[in-house]
């Protein structure tokens, strides 16, 4: 049976743009009385512009002048954590346009690592000028993620939730970070702090059962693929998944020759729920694959 997708990640935390330019929360600069303030007005004048062309989506641009403020200013974290999010807006915006032969797709991928390490770098700057801006750990830790830097990622987001215990896409990131490293127990920890804060949260239930089907534990993953159902119904994935649990179910009873009745109410499950899957997103060729497979053995089953 096709293997279940990787578990839907959080999407990246969308970009605080900060408009006090001149409020410091880092050391105050080098300097006093008019070249100090000469120097506080123009990162100020360079960071507002940054801040203009980020919410005109002119992220370059941006890029070029919270480049300008840090020259003028290296003691003020909002610069950097601006700097960082253009520079992630930047790589997103190009994300899927460069498809093709493999050399151009090699070379894309090459610029996204790039622009990824150079935000990590970025946001590693604000962290050392403030310890406590959590909003910096947190795209710390998706950065990180991003990079497969797993173990990196995990202490980030770690460093995230002891400031703020309760951000629900931290802990949801973190059990994604600990699914990709095999961490399976772990994961789930996380996946049910993440239903305790929030019981409708469709991610939450969805990555804990894809986290259940990882350790073979096809109950507890049918229970989840189908709560996440209940929530967003039209979730085509949890339905394919959900299909994969219950013919694992009917192959446990098939390999042992008992109850062949209870294995074809299985196997009519997952058919059930791999069409459902298919309607919902016609272009899932392995669902239409499982479908096929799928009949193929309940035809066999049945003698025909």
């Amino acid at each position: 049976a096709p293997q279940p997708p990787r578990p839907a990640a959080v999407r990246q935390r969308p970009a605080r743009l900060l408009t006090m330019g001149c409020c410091f929360s880092g050391p105050n600069p080098a300097g006093s009385g008019d070249a100090m303030y000469q120097n506080m007005t123009q990162d100020y004048m360079e960071f507002k512009a940054g801040v203009v062309a980020a919410k005109a989506h002119d992220f370059e641009k941006a890029i070029k002048h919270y480049e300008n403020a840090i020259v003028y200013n290296k003691k003020n974290p909002n610069y950097f954590y601006n700097l960082a999010n253009a520079i992630q807006e930047a790589m997103n915006l190009h994300t899927g346009e460069e498809a093709g032969d493999e050399m151009a797709e090699a070379e894309h991928t090459a610029r996204e690592e790039e622009a990824l390490g150079r935000a990590q770098k970025m946001y590693m700057e604000v962290i050392k000028l403030d310890p406590n801006h959590h909003a910096a750990w947190y795209n710390l830790g998706y950065v990180q993620e991003e990079l497969q830097l797993f173990d990196s990622a995990i202490k980030s987001f770690t460093e995230a939730l002891k400031l703020e215990p309760n951000d629900k896409d931290a802990i949801i990131n973190l059990g994604n970070t600990y699914m990709n490293s095999e961490k399976f127990d772990e994961s789930i920890v996380q996946y049910k702090k993440a239903i305790e804060l929030d019981s409708a949260c469709v991610m939450s239930h969805y990555n804990l059962a894809s986290a259940y089907h990882s350790i073979f534990d096809i109950k507890s993953a049918m229970k989840y693929f189908q709560s996440a159902i209940e929530i967003q119904s039209d979730y085509a994935d949890a339905h394919f998944n959900l299909g994969i649990c219950y013919q694992d179910e009917g192959a446990k009873l098939k390999e042992s020759s008992k109850d062949k009745k209870t294995m074809m109410e299985f196997y009519e499950q997952a058919l059930k729920h791999y069409k459902e899957a298919l309607k919902l997103e016609s272009e899932m060729d392995e669902a239409r694959e499982a479908i096929e497979l799928l009949m193929a053995e309940m035809a066999e089953a049945n003698g025909k």
